[in-house]
């Protein structure tokens, strides 16, 4: 016998109310809505009510209850309904019961509404901003996880209390301050370079070659729940100027002037330069067709947190600037700012998670005691400081890696080469199971290296401090280099110094000018 939705939704309510009644949960159910009903629960206090609890909220839940005779784990819900339970600040859930042909409870299935489902449901409502939300439907869709192994009260219970936490008042207090910050508006900037001095304004901006850059085309622009609309703070479209200074590692300030007013914004704000895989296999030795230098900047100048993103492209067959290496290791405006140890935080889409420490005024000294270290190669990899990555034991590494790829880094700012001491952590690489950590200073005259891929001939010790250095072939290397300065002179300068490492049988320099 075939049901219409109405009753196929009192089925649902009866079995869920039932559930509840038995858990001991107080039920508020609301009237019906098409095959379901909204649900008010109260639940039992997990502790005696005392003095010290009595300012403690009741825990309270909202459910929303649908049924269905389908086979499959999915429902449509109003995109109303969605934003109800998006914004309520108590913990709300979606129980879904699949009935057989006796329509009778087979299956039941409740989806926590958490924070992603909490962004995510806000972002549909706001791509339909426009329109009339409860006629609107969403398929909502339920996967095994979400299956409650039985269809009996304890289950249930024990699937909303996993869900709330051991603190409710900590689940409504985040709860808040997700809805908070989801409701805040990001800003952005868009703005385009061109200079006739320099492929990369940006970058000479960045290293302090240039004290100021002119923008053609510049807007400022805030984004909620991924729409964009003018910024109602920064007034500025068209040409405009722009000075930048670096604070620190992460921080800096942006000044931005609007040449018809004359009115200068500044924009404090955190800096982060996205990664770039410095060894990837499709890298162009000596010349980088198009190349995009990509900046964010979490931008902190109004009363709630802005990001602001802005890119530039190299012009197709420029010489690459040094101060490409920003992009993968922002390091090189720093030298002149900074007297204290800086940190370094990248995540490589190929090497994993980075972390490097350097000293910007590290003298001739530290440099020569560096290179000497470097002929140890306990003391130049710093192996025994490994950090075991969480996806891969030391002695998985062990079996399964032949190779070890690592960032070795050098940087020349000033005509006498000052050391920079880089400590690396790598997560192994899921393609050639990489791992490595390294702590080193090399300086090869007037160039810089930047990256080797070297390969040892059998498999890893768990215990990498064992490798011996005729274990290890050098295969790749990377280098920035003074434009006036000709490969012969590199390659005579970086054989003499990784002779050890067997540095005669270089396949690959791939060599960037600046």
């Amino acid at each position: 016998m075939s049901l219409n939705p109405s009753e196929i939704g009192r089925i649902g309510e009866s079995e869920f109310s039932s559930l509840c009644a038995k858990a001991k949960y107080t039920i508020n159910s609301s009237t019906q809505d098409d095959h379901g009903w909204d649900f008010l629960l109260e639940l039992p206090s997990r502790h005696p009510i005392g003095v010290n609890t009595l300012n403690h909220a009741v825990e309270t839940i909202f459910v929303q209850v649908k049924a269905t005779t389908s086979r499959q784990p999915k429902t449509q819900v109003k995109l109303s309904n969605l934003r109800k339970l998006a914004t309520s600040p108590i913990p709300c859930f979606i129980a879904l019961h699949l009935l057989n042909s006796e329509h009778n409870t087979e299956v039941l299935y409740l989806k926590h509404v958490d924070h992603t489902l909490v962004e995510k449901w806000l972002q549909w409502s706001a791509q339909h901003i426009n329109d009339k939300l409860n006629t609107i439907k969403k398929l909502i869709k339920f996967d095994k996880s979400e299956i409650l192994l039985k269809v009996h009260q304890n289950e249930l219970d024990s699937a909303i209390r996993s869900a709330v936490g051991d603190s409710y008042n900590q689940y409504l207090f985040d709860k808040s301050k997700l809805l908070e910050k989801l409701g805040t508006p990001q800003g952005k900037m868009h703005f385009t370079l061109k200079s006739l001095y320099s492929p990369n304004p940006l970058a000479d901006l960045f290293t302090g070659a240039l004290d100021k850059v002119q923008l053609d085309n510049l807007c400022f622009s805030e984004e909620l729940y991924g729409i964009e609309r003018p910024h109602p703070q920064i007034q500025v479209t068209g040409p405009a100027e722009l000075r930048l200074t670096p604070k620190s590692f992460d921080k800096c300030t942006i000044y931005v002037t609007d040449p018809e007013t004359d009115i200068e914004y500044e924009i404090p704000g955190d800096l982060f330069l996205p990664p770039t895989d410095l060894l990837h296999e499709n890298y162009k030795p000596m010349r980088i067709e198009t190349e995009t230098f990509a900046i964010q900047i979490n931008l902190a100048a109004f009363d709630q947190p802005q990001s602001a993103s802005f890119t530039s492209k190299l012009e197709p067959n420029k010489a690459l600037p040094i101060t490409y290496l920003a992009n993968a290791i922002p390091i090189l405006h720093l030298f002149e700012h900074t007297q204290e140890p800086c940190k370094i935080k990248i995540h490589s889409e190929k090497y994993g998670p980075l972390q490097a420490s350097f000293n910007s005024n590290s003298q001739d000294s530290t440099l020569k005691e560096a290179s000497k270290s470097a002929q140890n190669l306990c003391d130049f990899c710093q192996l025994k400081n490994l950090a075991t990555p969480t996806h891969a034991t030391p002695q998985q590494i062990a079996d399964q890696s032949t190779a070890i790829s690592f960032l070795w880094l050098v940087a020349q700012r000033h005509p006498k080469p000052h050391g920079i001491t880089l400590n690396c952590t790598f997560e192994v690489d899921k393609q050639a199971n990489v791992a490595c950590a390294i702590c080193t200073h090399i300086c090869l005259g007037e160039h810089v290296l930047i990256g080797i891929t070297i390969n040892v001939g059998k498999p890893i010790p768990s215990d990498l401090t064992q490798v011996s250095i005729s274990d290890i072939t050098i295969h790749d290397v990377l280098v920035f280099s003074a434009s006036d300065v000709d490969n012969k002179k590199i390659k005579d300068s970086m054989e003499a110094a990784l002779a050890p490492y067997k540095a005669s049988h270089i396949t690959h320099i791939f060599r960037m000018d600046f």
